[in-house]
């Protein structure tokens, strides 16, 4: 089918338009089947509000002129001055649209990209290694001291010898870095084609073992996979944690005043902190993700300082319990009101999957995060209670 272009009304911190264009298989309208997916993105020189510079350019539209490419292409415009590590929001929103309004495999969806694109692909696949089953950066370029990020991640990497705009060295670098640790990456290196998109593109992608090294290659969870077990326990555990800081009203004040450990919070901090983060929740998190935005947190030692401050300004014991649990209870009370934004899959501070468990960050699971944050602090006050 023949290559066509689109404009997406959406939200990112800086664009509210995606401008893209999408090609699907030539046999999409005569089979019921799922397709794989490929994202594509393109490099510097086409950017801008101006669909038609993508005409005849890119991966969309080596596949058009091919009797058979078996994926669905789909290709964003980067905005004049942005790039693709600022535009994540807004290209993983993309590839969702795409994937409720199209038959996508969802086991099979991978990024692809060239020169500026090609380090949109190595940022992808540092931020999102289960959201894309495999990454086909070329021309490009990353920070080899963030290889270890990439230590699992299916990567088959092309470039020229002979590019006169990105030095072949930037791709070397990070081939090297990655087989030092072991990771399993791919390279290919051309002559002649210098910096030619085209003709890279052409040259990638019209190599029967890149495609048949990308079917190979699929999640198995729908391109996200949940390592923990996140239910409405996970909401109930956390309000519950209240009537066990309950119990401390009944300390005394030199305990209460005192730290849990040396060189350690105070008891009355631990609850002014635990408080002062739940109410960045109310105020500005869940905000965001009703927005469609990535959840940022703020540095946490400095956040913490002024929770500190506050428990130190003289505010009454009980007091400062009460506003805990009714802040607590307040936040209990729009994650059960709104369990659509709860579970929605956001990015924190610009990483899609917690970097320990690998499960996709969501408000729910950041929940769950809290909760042993509180079992943490539980522990500390209890053995000096």
């Amino acid at each position: 089918m023949p290559v066509s272009s689109h404009s997406r009304q959406a939200h990112s911190p800086q664009y509210a338009v995606a401008n893209y264009q999408l090609f699907l298989p030539h046999d999409y309208s005569s089979t019921e089947s799922d397709y794989p997916m490929i994202l594509f993105l393109h490099g510097m020189n086409r950017r801008g509000s101006d669909i038609e510079r993508l005409d005849g350019y890119g991966l969309a539209w080596f596949a058009e002129k091919q009797q058979h490419f078996p994926f669905i292409v789909v290709s964003p415009q980067c905005p004049d001055d942005s790039d693709w590590t600022k535009e994540y929001e807004l290209t993983v929103a993309l590839v969702e649209d795409i994937q409720r309004n199209y038959r996508v495999d969802a086991n099979r969806i991978y990024a692809a990209g060239f020169s500026m694109g090609g380090h949109g692909a190595w940022d992808y696949a540092s931020r999102s290694p289960r959201r894309f089953a495999a990454f086909v950066p070329m021309s490009g370029w990353f920070d080899p001291s963030r290889a270890a990020l990439l230590k699992e991640v299916p990567i088959w990497t092309f470039h020229c010898e002979d590019d006169n705009k990105v030095p072949v060295s930037e791709t070397k670098a990070m081939v090297h870095a990655l087989t030092a640790i072991g990771a399993p990456v791919r390279a290919t290196y051309y002559t002649g084609l210098r910096h030619d998109a085209n003709k890279v593109i052409a040259e990638t992608f019209g190599n029967a073992a890149l495609i048949a090294w990308l079917l190979n290659h699929k999640n198995t969870g729908g391109g996200r996979v949940a390592m923990i077990s996140l239910d409405a326990d996970t909401i109930a555990l956390f309000k519950q944690f209240t009537d066990w800081t309950d119990t401390l009203r009944r300390i005394d004040e030199r305990i209460w005043s005192g730290p849990v450990a040396e060189g350690k919070a105070t008891v009355a901090e631990i609850i002014a902190h635990l408080q002062h983060w739940d109410q960045y929740l109310i105020d500005t998190v869940i905000p965001a993700i009703k927005r469609g935005e990535g959840v940022t947190f703020p540095a946490f030692d400095a956040f913490n300082r002024i929770a500190y401050g506050y428990a130190r300004s003289g505010v009454a014991q009980d007091r400062l319990l009460d506003e805990f649990k009714q802040t607590r209870h307040a936040l209990v009370d729009r994650l059960l009101e709104e369990p659509e934004v709860a579970a929605k899959y956001v990015t924190v501070n610009g990483i899609e999957t917690c970097p320990h468990t690998g499960t996709p960050y969501s408000l729910l699971y950041i929940i769950h995060e809290f909760n042993d944050h509180d079992r943490h602090h539980q522990g500390q006050i209890a053995a000096v209670v």
